[in-house]
């Protein structure tokens, strides 16, 4: 873990059934995973940039409701600093660009490097937990909008049409990510479909 470790809590940040540590130090946010040996990793900062904090408060949760490890940032300095949220911490699957009538939407995923990957789409959200294979997080009828495999790096993206229909307006699509191996159920990610 880095230095000057402030605050830190033990918490499941990539949903892999074994406890990881999340914390702060007066500059950066890390993540320590657990291999499920008990091993961890050396808390790579997850590219949160702070202004200086001098005695910050980690909270671990899913703040946004979308499946995925969040975290609050408060601080006890008396100063006037803004608490800072960020979400998606460990950001399976995030939208990149605003899904616009006409154009497209582009949604950047992150998973082992060379597992299977899928996108379910759905108009509607409901939690189902669904055991092992975690929540399903959208409501029927699904469908499979996309399939691939994750590159070198464990990245990909996905970008897809949006039909030029104005009734699209202010209408929301919900996408959740499937990987496997061991088939595992993501975060969902909810795009809400602008105008112009």
């Amino acid at each position: 873990m880095p230095p000057g470790v402030a605050h830190a809590q033990v918490r499941d940040t990539d949903s892999d059934g074994d406890p990881d540590v999340a914390g702060v130090t007066a500059e950066t946010v890390f993540a320590a995973h657990n291999d499920g040996s008990g091993h961890f990793s050396s808390g790579a900062p997850l590219g949160a940039v702070l202004p200086p904090l001098a005695r910050p408060i980690l909270t671990v949760a899913d703040f946004d409701s979308d499946g995925d490890t969040d975290v609050l940032i408060t601080h006890r300095d008396g100063t006037n600093v803004p608490s800072i949220l960020l979400t998606s911490i460990e950001r399976q699957l995030y939208h990149d660009a605003l899904a616009t009538i006409g154009g497209h939407g582009a949604l950047s995923l992150r998973g082992a490097p060379g597992n299977a990957w899928g996108i379910l789409g759905a108009a509607r959200a409901t939690p189902t937990p669904l055991g092992v294979y975690g929540v399903l997080r959208l409501a029927a009828p699904l469908v499979v909008a996309a399939t691939g495999t994750f590159d070198g790096t464990g990245a990909t993206n996905w970008t897809f049409p949006v039909p030029d229909l104005v009734s699209l307006v202010g209408a929301t699509l919900h996408w959740q990510l499937v990987t496997a191996p061991p088939l595992r159920l993501g975060n969902r990610e909810p795009m809400q479909i602008r105008g112009f």
